[in-house]
């Protein structure tokens, strides 16, 4: 265990007080967005001269084949949702952590040490470090943070970024959030190759994934007696409050049998077996959002497509 941090999350006989959550989605609203831009002229010149054609993001290139034009991919505006897929009376999740960066950003290693950015996040939902380590470790990446508050089962939150399909530096996803009521469970992505969203061309290939209890992390920083006094969102008063366990991080085993006075005799969390076949934690979307212009392109790629047909109908 390390000393309290600043903005550490910490829960009371499970009731939330203003500014607990000030280290889970903190600075610049809860979305850093550092993203390198590539000028459209610079990677291919389009079919069509129009200025608003020229801007237009990839999410519109579809709508735009079926009208016979083609557009080079170009930055814009993506919105990434999280819901919380827990049954009623199952797991909460603090607010949750999304980065785009170059697939080399370690979070955590199986086997390994937590860092100490993990074990703030996995025993306190604190991301204040966590996002400090990402910014050194891919100063060109973008990041954001879903939620500002426990995320209740079936609620879902989103942030918004801008990313640039055709960088390097912001093509592969990575996340983190704290599961509550525990210890220290978390959930993660350890690879950080292993969830792709853009490929060399810009086309988007990962637009959703669900996140199953069998994917439940244990940071191995904390003991899981699951007492209310060293267990967030149970009655813990104080960050870092817990007996230190000094282990490996690894897959989580569940939470203490029924009967052992832990996390599953609360009637709160009565359904929250995360060990349980099938039990699902969260699905997370990454979805282009549409500007302005877009709009206006999609009903130019529409009047043209109108017009292309009707002149084949008539040549019928």
């Amino acid at each position: 265990m390390r000393a309290p941090r600043a903005g550490a999350y910490s829960t009371k006989t499970g009731k939330v007080s203003a500014g607990q959550f000030s280290g889970m989605a903190a600075g610049r609203g809860g979305s850093h967005r550092r993203s390198v831009m590539v000028a459209a002229h610079d990677i291919c010149k389009p079919v069509m001269h129009s200025p608003i054609l020229r801007s237009s993001s990839p999410r519109v290139l579809p709508l735009l084949a079926a009208a016979g034009l083609s557009l080079p991919a170009a930055a814009g505006s993506f919105q990434i949702t999280v819901q919380n897929l827990a049954p009623a009376n199952g797991t909460y999740l603090t607010p949750v952590w999304g980065g785009f960066h170059h697939g080399s950003v370690d979070l955590f290693d199986s086997g390994s040490a937590a860092s100490p950015a993990l074990e703030r996040l996995a025993e306190d939902g604190n991301l204040v470090p966590l996002r400090a380590d990402f910014a050194a470790a891919a100063p060109a990446g973008v990041d954001g943070v879903a939620g500002m508050a426990p995320i209740a089962p079936g609620a879902s939150v989103s942030f918004t970024v801008t990313l640039d399909p055709l960088s390097a530096d912001t093509r592969f996803f990575s996340y983190a959030s704290m599961i509550i009521p525990s210890n220290d469970a978390f959930i993660g992505n350890g690879n950080p190759a292993a969830f792709q969203v853009f490929d060399l061309s810009g086309n988007q290939l990962l637009s959703s994934f669900m996140v199953s209890g069998a994917s439940v992390w244990d940071a191995g920083t904390e003991m899981n007696d699951e007492l209310p006094a060293n267990t967030a969102f149970l009655g813990q008063a104080a960050p870092d409050t817990g007996v230190a366990q000094g282990g490996l991080v690894g897959l989580h085993g569940g939470f203490n049998m029924p009967g052992t006075g832990g996390i599953l005799d609360n009637a709160m969390f009565s359904a929250a077996n995360i060990a349980a076949g099938g039990y699902q934690v969260a699905q997370i979307t990454i979805t282009p959002v549409p500007e302005p212009e877009e709009w206006a392109v999609v009903g130019a790629a529409g009047l043209i497509g109108f017009a292309l047909w009707r002149r084949r109908a008539s040549r019928a």
